[in-house]
């Protein structure tokens, strides 16, 4: 069964966000109709569910039915409507058996960074409740790597650094959570630290997330300078273990304290979800210097 099941008319838009999700993060999603959702959430354990549907009437009753037959009764269902308004949201949200609602949107990177919120959240929280989990290995290791600018324009070093923190340690049932901290810090610091790019522009027009990504690619082929220092460290504790990431780009930095305000006051954005995604995963997130430094703790 996938990670997350999206159901509902528009399979054109859920195909690109699905693969949108396996790509940015390795989630796998399903998707499929509203005759086929009732059975395989029968058959299958379904922890995620997403559905589209600007009809209430019919939404409740697909609801019903699902709460009713779900092989996994705690399943976190996500509604996406084009009509919904923020009374709707809390309405739905408390009195009907859904966890998240939110206006639906044609842009591929805007659902996707609403359900990776959701899904991220939820895992996180199940994590830190999880008290029977498998413990990692109490070594005390660590490694480095230093990026060059001919490195940051050619690879991208996210998946190795996972599979090789995996190597170390028996810390699989933590992967996903970890391949999004690290995918996160990592387009943070490439992005905004040595390109330099300012997300505000994914919201100053209908296409701003594909001409942001447009601006991003053009900006790395032609990259002649920049560095990007990483490093990992395995702390062993009573308890189990704690991952130490360090990252530390050649940019200008920011003003990280009065973003890391904002984030505390602030709800789910179209864009600039990873640094409070960053601080809801990790247990500690620390910059210094002029922002160009970043420390994050993982509570293994």
């Amino acid at each position: 069964m996938p990670d997350i099941l999206l159901c509902g008319e528009k399979r054109d838009s859920f195909n690109s966000v699905s693969s949108s999700l396996f790509e940015s993060s390795h989630i796998d999603c399903g998707v499929c109709s509203y005759d086929n959702l009732v059975k395989l959430a029968m058959l299958h354990r379904c922890d995620f569910i997403v559905i589209q549907d600007d009809d209430e009437v019919r939404l409740k009753r697909h609801i019903h039915i699902l709460r009713e037959n779900l092989s996994n009764p705690n399943a976190i269902i996500i509604y996406l409507a084009g009509n919904i308004t923020s009374t709707d949201i809390s309405r739905l949200t408390e009195e009907d058996d859904i966890n998240y609602a939110f206006k639906w949107s044609e842009a591929t990177e805007t659902l996707s960074e609403h359900i990776l919120n959701c899904y991220f959240h939820e895992k996180n929280v199940a994590r830190k409740n999880d008290e029977g989990a498998a413990k990692p290995c109490p070594d005390n290791w660590s490694f480095s790597l230093s990026l060059s600018d001919t490195a940051l324009r050619n690879h991208d070093p996210v998946t190795e650094i996972i599979e090789t923190i995996c190597r170390y340690s028996n810390i699989n049932q933590h992967q996903k959570i970890l391949y999004v901290i690290f995918i996160e810090l990592y387009n943070n610091a490439v992005e905004h630290g040595v390109l330099e790019l300012d997300s505000k522009i994914k919201n100053q027009t209908a296409s701003g997330f594909e001409d942001y990504y447009k601006i991003k690619q053009d900006a790395i082929s032609t990259l002649n300078t920049g560095t990007l220092d990483i490093t990992i460290k395995h702390v062993p504790n009573s308890e189990s273990g704690e991952l130490h990431i360090t990252m530390k780009d050649s940019g200008n930095g920011f003003n990280y304290k009065e973003v890391l305000k904002q984030k505390t006051q602030t709800s789910i954005d179209p864009y600039g979800r990873g640094i409070s995604l960053i601080c809801e995963l990790c247990d500690v997130v620390d910059y210094s210097g002029n922002g160009n430094t970043v420390k994050a703790v993982y509570l293994l």
